[in-house]
């Protein structure tokens, strides 16, 4: 999430038979690094039929990127 026009990225969870809950979120440009990676752990709720999605938005300009790499999901505990 990199540029002065960024909006959001929204990660949403639930069952698929339910609405879903936004579970994380960030808002505006999270580095000015253009070499620097951030990254994130996210505790998921356990859920029988889990259904992920991810919602990037746009600012009010197009100076901005926001990119997604190397999502791995693992079941229990997240130790970073």
């Amino acid at each position: 999430m990199r540029g002065v026009d960024i909006g959001s990225l929204e990660v949403f969870a639930g069952d698929k038979t339910s609405s879903l809950t936004s579970i994380w979120k960030k808002i505006g440009p999270q580095t000015e690094d253009p070499v620097k990676w951030d990254t994130g752990n996210i505790d998921i709720p356990q859920y029988s039929n889990l259904v992920v999605t991810i919602v990037g938005s746009c600012g009010v300009g197009a100076r901005g990127d926001i990119a997604i790499d190397d999502i791995l999901l693992k079941a229990g505990a997240c130790y970073a």
